[in-house]
């Protein structure tokens, strides 16, 4: 309840600003949740307002052209279509006939999954969009993954949780492509379940979230200084940061 979802979505933002495509494995949120989040952030529109379909003619506008620029040729539907009609269901029908527009943030959802599964939906992401066209993967979150698709899996025992975030890192070392996983903690900060999941990560922060910022508190660094930050947040649109999101 911290905004584990919303930093890991600003981040992603953020590195789409700068040319480079995000796959995003969501476990509990479907699609349509994660895309609203996002939209927020980068139109300024409330999140509320857009989950509730209460926008201005305005706002309404500013949630087309977002909605445009996530498809190839998809302006030319939003002046086609969208200008023209105000249905934002016909325009979203015509809009998804045609191809993600790169740099593109791919969700995924998938309520059940395995590393094995994770590692084939990335690979054939990656052979559709070009390894060096994808700067970040994010798995939302760690403590739901599972080790396996088959035999005796419990996600939320700690040996099960170890084996996951070993696999995640040496995967990230395979493709050379850094991934992003939250993970829970218990009320006094401390990892939930065992620490040892972190013992496979390079950076590791806690999240202490208030009522116009975030903190994130460094608890581990890999051959650099742990330091920590905070960011000013605006939970009515879900953006952090006071520029292009987390720097």
């Amino acid at each position: 309840g911290s905004g584990k979802s919303i930093i890991t979505n600003n981040i992603a933002t953020y590195q789409q600003e700068q040319g480079k495509s995000v796959i995003k494995f969501s476990i509990e949120m479907n699609i349509r949740q994660e895309l609203q989040r996002l939209c927020s952030i980068a139109t300024g529109v409330p999140h509320v307002k857009i989950r509730y379909k209460e926008l201005s003619v305005m706002e309404w506008d500013k949630v087309a052209r977002w909605w445009a620029s996530r498809y190839v040729d998809g302006f030319d539907v939003y002046e086609e279509v969208y200008l023209k009609t105000k249905d934002f269901l016909k325009f979203h029908m015509a809009l998804i006939q045609k191809p993600l527009a790169l740099p593109v943030i791919d969700v995924v959802h998938t309520p059940e999954l395995s590393v094995a599964k994770f590692k084939a939906e990335v690979l054939k992401r990656l052979n559709k969009y070009g390894e060096d066209k994808v700067g970040l993967i994010v798995v939302d979150y760690l403590n739901k993954m599972k080790n396996s698709d088959y035999g005796y899996n419990n996600k939320f025992e700690w040996t099960e949780q170890i084996q996951v975030s070993d696999k995640l890192k040496t995967f990230a070392e395979e493709i050379n492509i850094p991934i992003l996983s939250p993970f829970q903690t218990k009320a006094d900060g401390s990892v939930k379940f065992s620490k040892d999941i972190l013992v496979p990560a390079d950076a590791a922060f806690n999240i202490n979230a208030g009522a116009d910022f975030v903190e994130l508190e460094n608890i581990k660094m890999r051959h650099m200084e742990e330091i920590g930050f905070v960011s000013t947040m605006d939970w009515t649109t879900l953006k952090c940061g006071p520029d292009n999101g987390i720097k």
